[in-house]
Formats: C-alpha cells, sequence, structure tokens
C-alpha cells in the first residue's frame, strides 16, 4: 500500500453530498511524481510483490503525463489499484494501464444524471456508461457500487435506467446496489436541510462501544436515519437488476470492430437474440463513431450532417426523423444507451483474441461457424 496523494482536488470545488472522506482537510496536494515513482519501485524491490494498491482518494490528472511514463518505462509488470474520477477517457485509460493500472475504483455510483446530480458528482449517467465501455475496451478491470436513498430521487430515476441494464451486461457490473449511510464530515452531515435531519450512531457500534447514545454520536463515523428515495418495488427491482448483471456479465460480451467502411459487430449477451451485424450503410457508420462519446440528439444530427457521405462520396442528405429512427432500432438490439437526454453506444472496440475467443457461446450446431468466418472476412474487406 503506498500514497501519492491526500485531500481530493474535485472536492475541493464540489463536495460530493455523500461522502465524510477528507473531513480535517480537504484541500489536494500530491507528491512530486518521480518520488513516487522511485517509492514505488523501491517496495517492489525490496519486498518483491508487484501488486500496488495506491490509497488515495482521486488520480491527480497530472501524473498521466508524469509518473505514468515513468512507470511504464520502469520494465516491472507492475498491478496497481488507484481511484479515479469517472469522466476519464479511454486514451486515459489507456495510459494508465500501459504503467500498470489494471484495476481501478472510478466512482460511478449511479448511471441517472440526476441522482449524480444530486451527489453533485459532476458527470453525467452516459459518462459514467463511456468509462464501463472503455474500461473493457483497455482491459482495466473496474469496482463500484450503484448507490441509491438520495433526498429527492424519484422512481422514474430508476425504471428509465433498469430497462436498459441488459444492455450493460457485457460491462463490468456493480459490486452491489447498496443504500447509502450519512458519513460524519459530509454535507448530509453537515447540512441537515438537505434530508438527513435525524441522525443516530449506526446500531453495530452498540456492539462494539458500551458508551451512551449522546456520547457515541461524537465518537462515530457512520450514522443511521430514516430511510429516503426509493423503496418497495422500484427497489427490489434495482436489486434484482443488479444482480442479473452479476450473473449474466462472465457469459455476456458485445464488440465491435471498425474496418473503415464498416463497422463489425458480435454479441453473445443472453438479453439479445442477434449474434453478428454488420454496419455497411455509410449513416449508420458516421452515427455509430460519432456515439464513441455522449451526444445529445441535436448535437448527433448537426455533426451527422456535416460529416456524412454517401456511398458516392457526396455529401449526404440526413434527417432528424432517419437519426431518432435509426436510435430507436439500436436501443432495441442494446447498442446505445440512452439518458438524460444523452445517447453513447455501449460496444467495446475489439481485440483480436477477444474475437478468437468468440468460440460461437450463443450459437447452436453448425452455425458457430459463423463468428470465426465473418470476422476473417471482414478483416480481408468483403463486407457480405
Amino acid at each position: 500500500m503506498v500514497e501519492a496523494s491526500r485531500g481530493c482536488w474535485w472536492g475541493e470545488k464540489h463536495h460530493c453530498t455523500f461522502c465524510g472522506l477528507n473531513g480535517s482537510f480537504m484541500e489536494f496536494r500530491s507528491k512530486d511524481p518521480r518520488r513516487f515513482v522511485e517509492e514505488i519501485l523501491g517496495l517492489v524491490e525490496r519486498h518483491r510483490v508487484l501488486d500496488v494498491w495506491v490509497t488515495d482518494n482521486i488520480l491527480d490528472m497530472a501524473y498521466l503525463n508524469s509518473m505514468a511514463p515513468l512507470l511504464q518505462e520502469s520494465g516491472y509488470d507492475l498491478r496497481l489499484c488507484y481511484e479515479i474520477k469517472s469522466n476519464l477517457r479511454r486514451e486515459q485509460l489507456a495510459t494508465l494501464y500501459a504503467a500498470g493500472v489494471s484495476y481501478v475504483q472510478p466512482g460511478v455510483e449511479s448511471l441517472s444524471t440526476r441522482v449524480l446530480k444530486l451527489m453533485d458528482k459532476g458527470v453525467t449517467g452516459c459518462q459514467n456508461v463511456r468509462l464501463l465501455r472503455d474500461a473493457e475496451t483497455v482491459g482495466v478491470n473496474l469496482s463500484w457500487n450503484y448507490l441509491y436513498g438520495f433526498p429527492g430521487e424519484t422512481e422514474q430515476d430508476y425504471d428509465e435506467i433498469v430497462d436498459q441494464l441488459p444492455a450493460l451486461h457485457h460491462l463490468g457490473p456493480p459490486a452491489n446496489s447498496t443504500r447509502l449511510k450519512v458519513e460524519r464530515f459530509s454535507p448530509y452531515f453537515d447540512r441537515p436541510e438537505l434530508g438527513f435531519g435525524d441522525l443516530r450512531p449506526a446500531a453495530h457500534y452498540q456492539h462494539i462501544y458500551d458508551l451512551p447514545e449522546a456520547e457515541l454520536a461524537d465518537l462515530v463515523y457512520i450514522f443511521d436515519s430514516p430511510n429516503q428515495g426509493i423503496a418497495g418495488a422500484c427497489l427490489d427491482r434495482l436489486r434484482t437488476a443488479v444482480a442479473d448483471w452479476t450473473r449474466a456479465y462472465p457469459r455476456s460480451r458485445l464488440t465491435h470492430c471498425d474496418l473503415g467502411t464498416h463497422i463489425v459487430l458480435v454479441d453473445t449477451r443472453p438479453g439479445f437474440s442477434w449474434r453478428l451485424l454488420d454496419l455497411t450503410d455509410p449513416l449508420d457508420v458516421t452515427v455509430f463513431r460519432l456515439l464513441d462519446t455522449p451526444h445529445s440528439l441535436p448535437a448527433l444530427l448537426r455533426k451527422t450532417a456535416a460529416r456524412y457521405a454517401d456511398t458516392q462520396g457526396a455529401p449526404g442528405e440526413v434527417t432528424q426523423e432517419q437519426v431518432s429512427e435509426l436510435l430507436a432500432h439500436w436501443l432495441h438490439l442494446g447498442l446505445v444507451f440512452a439518458e438524460g437526454g444523452q445517447y453513447v453506444h455501449v460496444a467495446p472496440a475489439v481485440a483480436n483474441q477477444d474475437l478468437l475467443r468468440l468460440d460461437g457461446a450463443g450459437l447452436h450446431g453448425d452455425d458457430t461457424w459463423l463468428v470465426p468466418a465473418l470476422a476473417a472476412r471482414a478483416a480481408e474487406g468483403d463486407t457480405r
């Protein structure tokens, strides 16, 4: 275990409402990157252990251009765990992975933009889905929990998400669905007007400390409170959907291979009946590439009209109806995630070894030849 920084640069500007970390000193400060790398390598050489857990609350973004290259150049096959903010882009994840950061805790917390705003997380639901997708592309393992129980959340914030979770079964699932606990030093603790006015020491402390509740209240870190947010059938749906996601993940895969003139997708998710899809229409290819990042419909339409060219290379005409129909079709196929007025595609970019691993899972009988056969033909530019 090593430490590169203390505090939280995001918390300095926007303290997440449920977070009680850094209660005594939020100001972010980090070690000189070269010094930190020397500490890691010194510990690795002394103890001959390559697994390194970084205890920081958040990654110093400057480390991407300083610490990460130094670790990559070290020549050690390191396996580091790091906490990051969930809006990192794929190329930033790739930089970390090349440095040995193979496990991250990204603080995803939710896939609902409205609930994330209640947390003051500074990200959207589609950005979080993009992180899950890009981590799968790069090969970074994730650890995150789906939090609920925020004052002001509604069933609608969860229902539209739960309906789409089968489309994400190939991405790293949450470890659990968990009701938030109020922590000392968090905004929820310091500001009762945010929704948690009736606090008492968490029940488990009574089994640890033989003290009156009034004294415990001055001592403990975690507090119980009347439940807020979703309950009943909505909560049951969320828990069931997260459990289904966890079970389905080992046998689920959705990947895309961009071959220039067309894009081949392979799917083994149990909730969908299709297995192979070849996007050959220039409009489809243009929209899919744009959805590598979250877009609203107006922005997607504007950029598609600027980039789309027909099969002869001439500027193509595109209407909102065309794009809307395409998005609706892709939602049905589980190719895109829609939330908060934005869309993002959910298919990680394939690597060769992933294609070779797809030995017909989910196909039947003689159809198993289709996966390697189509992959081989696509690699040769055959779009049939």
